[in-house]
């Protein structure tokens, strides 16, 4: 029963890549092209996420989760989010937003 519970929790608090998108301060930056952020409408043009890696869910993933190990200097924070958010932001980006 207290699993039933506790998947049914963390269903209830799961957001969509849109909403971590929406909430957690992305859009704030990128939407107004804040410090030189890109438009991320464009990221599938070059294939590369900040220039750096290959463009993939696992890349973009690599680089939310701490921007400066991937690129050193970026003004990019780390975006503080688990892995399962990262991954959902990161499959948004490539289906929906890019």
């Amino acid at each position: 029963m207290i699993n039933v519970l506790l998947l049914i929790s963390s269903v209830a608090f799961a957001q969509s890549g849109e909403e971590l998108y929406q909430t957690r301060g992305c859009a704030s930056c990128h939407e107004m092209q804040v410090a030189g952020c890109p438009d991320l409408t464009l990221l599938k043009e070059d294939g590369k996420v900040a220039g750096v890696l290959d463009l993939s869910p696992e890349n973009l993933s690599k680089w939310l989760e701490n921007p400066q190990e991937v690129k050193p200097g970026t003004a990019m924070p780390p975006s503080g989010l688990d892995e399962g958010q990262r991954m959902e932001l990161a499959k948004w980006l490539l289906e929906e937003k890019a």
